[in-house]
This record gives C-alpha cells, structure tokens and sequence, in this order.
C-alpha cells in the first residue's frame, strides 16, 4: 500500500507545514509560492530545501503543479552561525550582552516569573594572571572559569560574559535570597580553585554582587544594581559576595 512519500523525505517537524503550503498552491492557480523545508536524505542527514511550487492547471501539458527544490543548507548553516556568533563571545562560547540582556528582558516581563536573581562576578586578581603567564593564559583561564561557572548553575540558568574578566548570571523563579547566596558560595569557591596551565598554576578570586528583581524591574537597572554590589564586596577583600541591600559583605 502507498504512502506519501513526505512522510519518507520531509522532517517530521515541518510535515504539516509542507502539507499547508501545497494546499495553498493547489487552491491558488498561477501564484508562485516559495518556502522552506527540512528533509531527511538518504543517508537521514538533515538537509534545507527551499521549494518553489506552482499549480498550472490550465497550462497544456502541464495541467497540475510544478515544484522544484534547491538545497540551500550551507545557506542556512552560514546564518546560524553568523546569528550565534553575534549573540555568544567569542572566546568562551557563553551568551554575550545582548543575549544577557534580551532574557532578562523576556524573564522579568514574563507574567509567570515570581523572581530574578541577578549575580553580577568579577574575578580577583585576574591582572596579576595576565602580567605574570601572559594574555594567552589569561584567556585559558577565562574560558575554565566560564566552564566552572556552568557546571555550578542550574541548567535553566544563563551564564554570560559582559566583557573582560565580568561575568552575570541569571537565575529565573528565585524567590529565597538564600538560594542566590548559596549560588555566590558555589562561585566563590570553584572560581578559586587553581587552574592548572602549562605555565604553572594560575590563581584567581571572585567577588558577587546579587541582585533580586521582580516582574517588569528594568533589565540595565537590575544588572547595574548587581554590579555595585559587587563593587561592595570587592571592596570588603577578595571571595565576598553582597546583596544589593545589604551594607556588610559575606565571606563566600
């Protein structure tokens, strides 16, 4: 027994789609429709079809619709990488401040969220890495605490890198400032561990600033409140970590 044969090339994801789309031809004779589907070849590799279908019914020797496909995944493979490239930094792979500030945005006008904690890192004496072993090793160790920093947040959360050694972490249904203080313990204290290269071992610090926002709080605000916190802290000695509120630094 027959079977449409999208269900053996199209994605299954975009099966609908395509289904709606040749609908449209069919039911509209002599407009030329263009769209974009995901197959499945032969060796079940992934691959970008732009189609170009057109019904013809009336056309002699046609008398039914013409379409035509062109493979345009190197196309689609260069634009999402163009698009990641300017949403992530370059040297760690971690959102950048654009992609930072455009969740925020989303997370705190989302009417569901019932609070945002906002860690604003700042490393300490991350200069004395690069003037002794070099800026090379100094990125090396950039790129393992922004690892670090990973593996301790919860998968929901962003990790992002502002710029040189700051970093922010946005944490989404955070009600308990316990929690966040838990979080800056957990930074301070794997940003701190040594960092073996093959120059020697590298040491650096943390200082956190948290922040606690609420629904509709403005996103440059909340980071910036986070930031002087941090400035706080840091001023209290390294491996500090402050709430915005708060007059008195905590050791992590």
């Amino acid at each position: 027994m027959g079977r449409p044969i999208e269900r053996y090339l199209i994605h299954p994801a975009d099966v609908e789609l395509g289904s709606n789309r040749i609908h449209e031809v069919i039911t509209h004779p002599n407009v030329t429709n263009r769209f974009e589907l995901r197959f499945h070849s032969a060796h079940r590799l992934e691959r970008h079809m732009e189609i170009t279908a057109v019904a013809l019914p009336d056309v002699p020797g046609v008398h039914g619709t013409v379409i035509t496909a062109h493979d345009v995944t190197e196309r689609r493979e260069r634009e999402v990488e163009l698009e990641r490239r300017s949403l992530h930094d370059a040297l760690t792979g971690l959102p950048n401040r654009t992609l930072l500030f455009d969740r925020l945005a989303q997370t705190l006008h989302r009417r569901q969220t019932t609070g945002v904690a906002i860690l604003f890192v700042d490393l300490d004496g991350f200069k004395s890495v690069n003037d002794n072993f070099g800026h090379d090793i100094g990125d090396q160790v950039l790129i393992e605490v922004a690892r670090r920093l990973v593996a301790v947040v919860r998968e929901e959360d962003t990790v992002a890198r502002l710029a040189g050694d700051e970093f922010v972490i946005l944490c989404d249904e955070v009600e308990d400032p316990a929690l966040a203080a838990e979080l800056a313990d957990r930074v301070v204290a794997t940003v701190s561990e040594p960092v073996m290269t093959e120059r020697g071992e590298a040491v650096v610090g943390a200082s956190v600033g948290i922040s606690m926002a609420g629904q509709n709080a403005d996103p440059e605000l909340a980071v910036r409140v986070a930031d002087q916190a941090m400035y706080r802290a840091k001023r209290s000695g390294k491996g500090m970590y402050s709430f915005s509120e708060d007059e008195t630094p905590v050791p992590g």
